[in-house]
């Protein structure tokens, strides 16, 4: 699953596709993940390695990830991310 904000509310989403708002914050709920199984892509995502579908190349060298179950926007990888995030799936 993963967890993003939208419209600052935070959403967990399993893997199932159950969808939950969290009352905390990103920041503050990247702290309690387990860093081998999650990492931040982005501002408002932070992905589970066994949500990660595949993943391209994309604009400005960012990645773009196609995740499950699917998000309904564009997932990308920031590109101050990116050499971390390579790291983290080889790890």
């Amino acid at each position: 699953g993963y967890v993003f904000t939208e419209d600052k509310t935070t959403i967990i989403k399993t893997i199932v596709g159950d969808k939950y708002f969290f009352k905390s914050s990103l920041d503050d709920l990247e702290d309690e993940l387990d860093p081998n199984l999650f990492f931040r892509i982005s501002r408002n995502m932070i992905v589970h390695n066994q949500s990660i579908k595949k993943i391209t190349n994309y604009f400005g060298g960012t990645l773009k990830l196609e995740l499950t179950p699917t998000h309904e926007n564009e997932v990308t990888v920031s590109r101050r991310r990116v050499t971390d995030f390579k790291t983290w799936l080889n790890t």
